[in-house]
């Protein structure tokens, strides 16, 4: 009956989403779908080949690039808005309920800012990519990066859309402080930057991904905020 009643919630919540929501979500996992069994299907036939002729096939692996290139970003954008990427709470579970509404609050900035950077950051090799084509398959090498794009656009509106569901209040305080230490830190670069390199910038990141990972940030994003450009 406990399972009923879930998957009864499941639904409701399912049914309250926005269409274009839901459109984007099924859209998502239907090229999910296509590109596992593409992956699956370009594996299959080059063992087939090399078992009858000796010889891989020359296009396989731009095609397996490409499959493998829309399940890892586009599967990321999907595993976040369900909820399935892995993340540590042993630490923010010991906060009071807000202490803990704040910390999801915060994840949630920071997830979004992380999108935002690493979708704008995309554009213009995108677009470099563009211009080229790939040797065997002789079709432009932006294929490869539009999961990218497509992944961090899909992240940051997970993001807004959960931001929006918070407490008003507490998202728009949250978020000032995050938008003032981006700030901060980006007028004052030229203070800071001379402090942090070599050794210093690595232990840097470190210390970064350490405290998202204890304040509830998926692991993923958490090497992700690591590994943002300095």
């Amino acid at each position: 009956m406990e399972v009923d009643v879930h998957h009864a919630k499941d639904l409701v919540r399912g049914l309250r989403r926005p269409s274009a929501a839901r459109a984007i979500e099924v859209s998502i996992q239907v090229v999910l779908a296509l590109a596992l069994l593409g992956e699956l299907a370009v594996v299959f036939l080059n063992v087939v080949s090399r078992a009858w002729s000796g010889e891989s096939l020359p296009w396989t692996d731009e095609a397996a690039e490409m499959a493998l290139s829309s399940i890892a970003f586009l599967g990321g954008a999907a595993a976040y808005r369900r909820q399935e990427h892995a993340s540590i709470r042993a630490f923010v579970d010991l906060l009071s309920p807000r202490g803990r509404q704040i910390c999801l609050v915060l994840t949630e900035w920071v997830v979004l800012v992380i999108a935002v950077t690493g979708g704008w950051f995309s554009i213009p090799y995108f677009l470099a990519q563009s211009e080229q084509l790939t040797p065997v398959l002789q079709v432009r090498a932006s294929w490869f990066v539009l999961p990218l794009v497509i992944g961090m656009i899909a992240i940051a509106a997970t993001a807004v859309e959960r931001l929006a569901a918070k407490p008003r209040t507490m998202a728009l305080t949250v978020g000032s402080v995050v938008a003032a230490i981006i700030v901060i830190v980006t007028v004052a670069e030229d203070v800071w930057r001379p402090w942090f390199v070599g050794d210093a910038a690595l232990n840097l990141a470190l210390g970064m991904f350490f405290a998202a990972v204890l304040l509830g940030l998926p692991v993923a994003f958490a090497l992700l905020l690591g590994a943002q450009p300095r």
